[in-house]
């Protein structure tokens, strides 16, 4: 198996894999006061203020949020450049993570860029911005405070000229980043910190990881972990070997959203030149339905050795294309193959065409 990219979204994990060399960093600590706005005087959340640059706008606390019972919102009809802000202290010279949720309405950006968290005193250190109508949305930049020691959080609406709609914001964190590498997750229902061969993809609002877990002397198999903001994780599911052709087990799962649902490419284990890629597919990210006809896909040709394993795949142009690792028939050198489905069919083995 290969330590395989986490697509898309992860940037830089340590997994139990590693354990012997990622020291956990413990959890960042936010720094922001009333952060997720729970808590209110006569209708107001507690610690933040409000500023207008130009333009105008309304603010309201409003009784919703991501997570728990409230949050603040922006809205414009005729345009602004405003925002919520809380002054925070920092530490100098010190690296920190900005992060939030936004939820957009009929956002239009304008002669602004929509909505975003950034530091007023450190431009242009800010998130990338959400415009149009979108669900909470996490946005996150890390930056560097120099010499300050206070900085002051806007969440802000049209920045640098002037937006219209609405957003909300919620759940706002500021928390110091560690130069240490910190293990963000680890399996150990089998006694051994173990997870490799990482996945992750974002699906009916959360977060699903599929990895390599390793079960003792039962061999692998595939474990699934759950999370809501990429940092925590906790364990959801297993897929343990089920049928003839998985019994010595299965690993390195590659997963991607089609038309809503989770489609699971992974390969089966320890059995040499004929280990095979399989599929399964499932509509809650977690109980899924194997496919019939598995294995879906072994190469063919003189140049390899009939094994194929460690999938990855990509929707391009209409196609569902399927990488796979294999060797040369010595089983001396590596390679890399591809072969592609039809993006709508059910990827059965016979829809598989080696290129």
């Amino acid at each position: 198996m290969r330590t395989r990219r986490i697509v898309g979204l992860l940037a830089v994990v340590c997994f139990g894999l590693m354990v012997g060399y990622c020291q956990g960093a413990g959890e960042a600590v936010n720094v922001m006061q009333n952060a997720s706005f729970e808590k209110a005087q006569e209708g107001k959340p507690v610690e933040w203020g409000t500023q207008k640059w130009s333009g105008g706008g309304e603010f309201e606390y409003a009784r919703t949020g991501r997570t728990g019972k409230a949050s603040v919102t922006i809205s414009s009809e005729v345009g602004g450049d405003i925002g919520w802000m809380q002054s925070v202290a920092v530490k100098p010279n010190t690296r920190y993570r900005l992060s939030g949720w936004i939820k957009t309405e009929g956002l239009k950006p304008g002669s602004g860029k929509g909505a975003l968290l950034n530091i007023h005193n450190l431009q242009p250190s800010q998130t990338p911005a959400v415009s149009g109508t979108k669900d909470w949305t996490q946005v996150s930049t890390v930056f560097n405070t120099g010499a300050d020691q206070q900085v002051q959080i806007n969440c802000l609406f049209g920045g640098w000229g002037r937006s219209t709609g609405k957003a909300w914001y919620d759940d706002i964190s500021l928390s110091a980043v560690s130069d240490e590498p910190q293990m963000l997750y680890a399996d150990d229902s089998y006694g051994r910190l173990f997870a490799k061969d990482p996945d992750v993809v974002r699906f009916k609002g959360k977060y699903y990881m599929y990895y390599s877990m390793r079960r003792g002397d039962k061999g692998l198999a595939v474990g699934i972990a759950q999370s809501d903001d990429l940092v925590k994780w906790a364990k959801a599911g297993e897929i343990l070997p089920k049928d003839d052709y998985e019994k010595k087990g299965l690993a390195a799962p590659s997963a991607i959203v089609l038309a809503g649902k989770v489609h699971l490419f992974y390969q089966t284990y320890g059995n040499g030149r004929k280990d095979a890629i399989c599929h399964a597919v499932s509509t809650d990210g977690i109980n899924f339905i194997r496919n019939k006809t598995n294995p879906v896909f072994s190469p063919t040709g003189a140049w390899n050795c009939g094994r194929a394993i460690d999938a990855d795949v990509v929707e391009h142009d209409g196609k569902l294309l399927l990488y796979w690792a294999t060797r040369d028939p010595s089983f001396k050198v590596q390679m890399v193959g591809v072969a592609a489905a039809p993006i709508d069919s059910d990827y059965r083995w016979k829809d598989w065409e080696q290129l």
